[in-house]
């Protein structure tokens, strides 16, 4: 009897270990670190300094009488200008064959002077200035005279024929005109200008400013 009990113990252990060796077993959990994402910093935004305002007559004159260097302002245009050149790019040369080849063709170069392209003044003139906008030795000349007597616009060099505006820039001749087909002549000159509040607001009435009829009439 011993003996049957010692067996059957001894085949309920083999079979708790069978058991115990077909069960699955557990995966281990391995815990990640938490990382965080990197920190992006944002470039810092500086608000734009001064606002666009049209160069006009009285401000010319009232810079000048107070000593301020016109020509180190820059100066922006209020619309696009269009220059346009189109030549003729055609060639002609003798074939492998003996013939002569003649290719046709035209080149069309078009500029772009938009509101953002700053602009500086080269030479004042008794009736305007001309702007050099980043090319050297080529200016574009904005009038200010009894077609225009408050602000300084847009003035073409010459009217050809069938009415078209050119102006020489570049050292090549181009028809001006303006994005979306406004008149050329409408397109004014802009500044930046800041306005600061200082003193305590008590001083001297001046008198105005800007009733010479020459902008170099000292």
């Amino acid at each position: 009897m011993n003996y049957n009990k010692t067996k059957t113990i001894l085949v309920g252990v083999v079979s708790s270990c069978i058991l115990l060796a077909c069960a699955p077993k557990k995966k281990a959990v391995v815990s990640t670190p938490v990382v965080e994402p990197p920190k992006i910093q944002m470039p810092k935004i500086e608000p734009p300094k001064g606002n666009l305002v049209p160069f006009t007559r009285e401000l010319f004159f009232k810079m000048r009488d107070r000593g301020v260097d016109i020509k180190k302002l820059i100066f922006y245009v209020d619309k696009t200008i269009v220059l346009n050149k189109i030549t003729n790019n055609s060639t002609m040369e003798v074939g492998p064959d003996g013939i002569l080849i003649e290719r046709k063709g035209l080149a069309d170069n078009t500029l772009l002077i938009t509101p953002l392209v700053g602009a500086m003044i080269e030479s004042v003139e008794s009736d305007g200035v001309r702007l050099n906008f980043g090319r050297a030795g080529s200016t574009l000349k904005f009038i200010n005279n009894n077609a225009s007597p408050k602000f300084f616009i847009f003035q073409p060099d010459k009217v050809d024929k069938m009415g078209n505006n050119e102006v020489t820039y570049n050292n090549s001749t181009y028809k001006a005109g303006s994005e979306g087909g406004g008149a050329i002549g409408e397109v004014k000159l802009m500044i930046k200008q800041l306005d600061e509040e200082i003193g305590d607001g008590k001083g001297k009435v001046e008198p105005g400013v800007g009733g010479k009829s020459n902008l170099n009439g000292y």
